[in-house]
């Protein structure tokens, strides 16, 4: 390990050959160290001391696990058989750990730099999503366009937000610590978050909704009409509570309509459980309105 010598170079033009020197080295954590000496030979000594002290610790510290390969042996072994939206969670997590803190070691991690970065993420602001390049009702999804020069300024992170990238985090540290590189696991303080009564649509608004279904275009090609789908879609969300994805998983071959009951298997809920319904009247109706030979109800 390998420490040298430099002069600042704005001190170097105000102060010439006065300019004090410094020392500067990588420490244990990777991290960019310097201190000011004073002359060059001085200097030179205080250089000799650091590197002997690196080389000491090279010797007699255990390896350590860099950052980069914990985060790809976790991708690639801890999160096998999760959902792709929780995996993509975890990769958001961790880009914005790395964004505001670099780590360099795992060891490196601390409770404090767990809250410098929860400081740092609160601070942000929410980054517009850009949509995708089509919308599901198959018209051209509008860019977001500039902001305006008195537009109100962007809304900042909100305190869910930071404790979600928080939690992800914490589980994988957990795992970096069963895996041995990592001797103990940070403290994570979550951010207080305002609790809200859960609001419910009312009647006008989901007839609203089930009034614009006949706007839809798609899914075209089949023996039904888009508005037949998206119908049969809301009343089944509406009516059941099943999560969006569940709802999308729902097989053919799991729905029975002359009993009026839809399962869907553990794979394919949140919580790993199997979920399973009776149908409303106006639900089957809906469905057997889309039921077709393809795989899904909802196709």
């Amino acid at each position: 390990m390998n420490a040298w010598l430099f002069q600042d170079s704005r001190q170097k033009a105000a102060l010439g050959d006065k300019c004090p020197w410094s020392v500067g080295w990588y420490d244990a954590d990777g991290r960019k160290r310097s201190k000011k000496v004073g002359t060059k030979s001085v200097a030179e000594k205080y250089r000799k001391q650091v590197e002997a002290k690196l080389a000491l610790e090279l010797c007699t510290g255990k390896s350590r696990t860099k950052w980069k390969d914990f985060r790809k042996q976790f991708i690639d072994t801890a999160l096998v058989g999760k959902a792709l939206g929780t995996v993509e969670q975890y990769e958001i997590a961790l880009d914005n750990f790395e964004r505001l803190v670099s780590p360099v070691y795992v060891d490196s991690v601390t409770t404090a730099m767990i809250d410098s970065f929860k400081a740092k993420r609160s601070r942000e602001t929410q980054r517009p999503r850009v949509p995708k390049a089509q919308s599901l009702s198959g018209l051209p999804a509008k860019r977001p366009s500039k902001p305006k020069p008195d537009a109100s300024p962007p809304a900042k992170i909100s305190p869910a937000t930071v404790n979600k990238d928080l939690r992800h985090l914490r589980a994988a540290l957990v795992k970096a610590k069963k895996w041995k590189m990592l001797a103990e696991s940070p403290e994570f303080e979550m951010l207080p978050v305002p609790q809200r009564d859960p609001y419910f649509i009312d009647d006008d608004t989901f007839k609203a909704l089930y009034d614009a279904c006949d706007t839809m275009t798609r899914p075209d090609g089949r023996h039904y009409a888009a508005a037949d789908w998206w119908k049969a879609l809301l009343a089944f969300a509406y009516l059941t509570g099943w999560r969006i994805g569940e709802i999308l998983d729902l097989r053919r071959d799991d729905v029975d309509l002359e009993t009026g009951v839809a399962r869907v298997a553990a794979e394919g809920t949140k919580g790993r459980r199997e979920a399973r319904v009776e149908l409303p009247a106006i639900v089957v109706e809906h469905v057997r309105a889309i039921l077709d030979f393809q795989p899904l109800v909802f196709d």
